[in-house]
């Protein structure tokens, strides 16, 4: 695995630097390549920090489920209940249709839309009215924003990539008396010991910030221009839920492996009971991503692939475009960052690079296949720690 990474993409100049960890029943193998800016030739190390984008959506949900283990949210709450303002969102073409709730919200079926889709009159008023810049209207003045849209789709009824997360982002915050921000850390980040994860980077660590590339057709591979992004030393106005996270590969570890019971010494955050509600299939009448996305996620490669309360699970492993188990969990970032949790092989999977755009290298197919044959090749022995 270490030598495809090195080989096919450091070598080669199509990443200019990734890291790797891999846990596996008390096994974790780490590793770096390459540069974090390859312009100053600073090498990868293991304390870079990443612009993880839509990694950040797990940890607002399992943020969420545990305001639902404590009894003061439940998932057939009405969302208007917590936005006053929502309560009389439209849908085009139904005459009654059922109120969102906080379900919805957690699978995407809420019938909210991102802006990029492409598709509809609606997406495209995402994109020409809606600001998500973490320098932008706060959370609240956002979702009192989204009360004047009409909703894609009947809530409950399909499965769009969304806002929806963002929104719940809110939700966390009215629920539990603290800003947005305030929850993750208190709840998540300082019990798992997540240092380096926040909505922004103190400036004394902005050398430890991995520099963003994009591979355009036809051309080498290019740093991100400043303008894509707004100063990410600064304390932001705006806490997107949905992707506005930067993390090492060693905190997200820290996160997958207390949901997934790996973390020794660590609070758990959820129990088993929850872990495995969020991990199965909560799309309608059973259906997998490619029956019933519309727009992104309905191609091929997400047959046999569902989605929870968070993330995408596995359902059959024979047609998804992902080597996997039945009941493993899944996520990415705009910027090629990924990781799994398979509860069955009890094998953990981060890969952590910044290059755009998100679909340019099959990276998480095949660092998947590579870590199964690993781990299934490998010989049993004490735990230890590889680095190199």
């Amino acid at each position: 695995m270490d030598r495809h990474i090195q080989q096919e993409y450091i070598d080669t100049g199509r990443l200019a630097g990734a890291q790797i960890a891999i846990q596996h029943r008390g096994h974790i193998h780490r590793r770096c390549f390459g540069f974090q800016d390859r312009e100053r030739t600073r090498p990868m190390n293991s304390d870079c920090i990443f612009r993880i984008f839509s990694m950040t959506k797990p940890i607002t949900c399992v943020a969420a489920m545990m305001l639902v283990e404590r009894g003061l949210l439940r998932l057939d709450d009405e969302v208007a209940r917590y936005i006053p303002s929502w309560a009389g969102l439209t849908v085009r073409g139904v005459a009654r249709a059922r109120p969102m709730r906080i379900v919805d919200l957690l699978t995407h079926g809420s019938g909210l839309t991102a802006g990029f889709q492409h598709r509809t009159e609606i997406d495209a008023l995402y994109r020409q009215t809606l600001s998500m810049r973490s320098d932008g209207p706060d959370l609240r003045a956002f979702v009192e924003e989204l009360s004047h849209f009409p909703l894609e789709f009947e809530p409950g009824t399909a499965w769009i990539y969304s806002v929806s997360t963002d929104v719940l982002g809110f939700v966390i915050q009215e629920v539990s008396g603290l800003s947005f921000r305030d929850f993750l850390k208190s709840q998540i980040f300082d019990p798992l010991n997540m240092t380096d994860t926040d909505f922004y980077i103190p400036a004394a660590k902005r050398a430890h910030l991995a520099e963003c590339y994009v591979r355009r057709s036809g051309e080498p591979l290019g740093q991100l221009k400043d303008s894509f992004e707004p100063d990410l030393t600064a304390i932001p106005t705006f806490y997107s839920g949905g992707g506005g996270l930067l993390s090492t590969t060693s905190d997200y570890l820290s996160f997958a492996g207390a949901i997934l019971g790996q973390g020794p010494g660590k609070p758990p955050l959820l129990s088993p009971e929850t872990w495995k509600l969020m991990s199965i299939n909560h799309l309608p009448d059973g259906q997998d991503l490619r029956s019933v996305a519309r727009g992104m996620f309905s191609e091929d490669t997400y047959a046999g692939v569902g989605f929870g309360l968070g993330w995408a699970t596995t359902l059959n492993a024979a047609t998804a475009g992902l080597r996997g188990t039945p009941g493993d969990t899944f996520w990415s970032g705009m910027a090629n960052t990924f990781f799994w949790c398979d509860p069955v092989e009890q094998l953990i999977g981060i890969f952590m690079t910044q290059i755009l755009p998100n679909d340019v290298y099959p990276l998480q197919v095949e660092i998947r296949e590579l870590a199964y044959g690993a781990v299934r090749e490998g010989t049993r022995g004490p735990p230890q720690e590889s680095t190199n």
